[in-house]
């Protein structure tokens, strides 16, 4: 199941990576609020994170990667000429990844479950 999730990592990094570098156009996946895409984009990527990578420390590398990832897309971002570097983006990533942090026990604890379920029916 490992390889699956780190998969779907992968997948969601770079899904988000490239949708943050599309210029800006009335048909854009929101959630209305520029910083709420955020949060559920970062909450997404710590979980799958989490789950993919259970071997690695939550806050020396999955948080820091994770920012350094925000951090690259920020600057990214300034480099083009319909998007903008923001600090209060990276701060909303930071946040994100600070709320999941007390409930990942319980996320994990989910995940568990439901893999056992799936075992069984197979």
């Amino acid at each position: 199941m490992v390889k699956i999730y780190q998969f779907l990592f992968i997948a969601l990094l770079a899904a988000i990576l490239t949708l943050s570098l599309l210029p800006l156009d009335e048909t854009f996946i929101t959630t209305g609020w520029d910083k709420t895409n955020h949060l559920v984009g970062f909450l997404a990527l710590i979980a799958l994170m989490d789950i993919a990578y259970p071997q690695w420390s939550y806050w020396r590398i999955k948080v820091i990667a994770l920012v350094s990832f925000g951090l690259c897309i920020e600057l990214l971002q300034g480099l083009t000429s319909y998007r903008f570097f923001s600090w209060l983006d990276l701060l909303a990533d930071s946040v994100a990844l600070i709320i999941f942090y007390p409930f990942r026990v319980y996320f994990l604890m989910a995940i568990s479950r439901i893999e056992q379920i799936a075992s069984k029916s197979i």
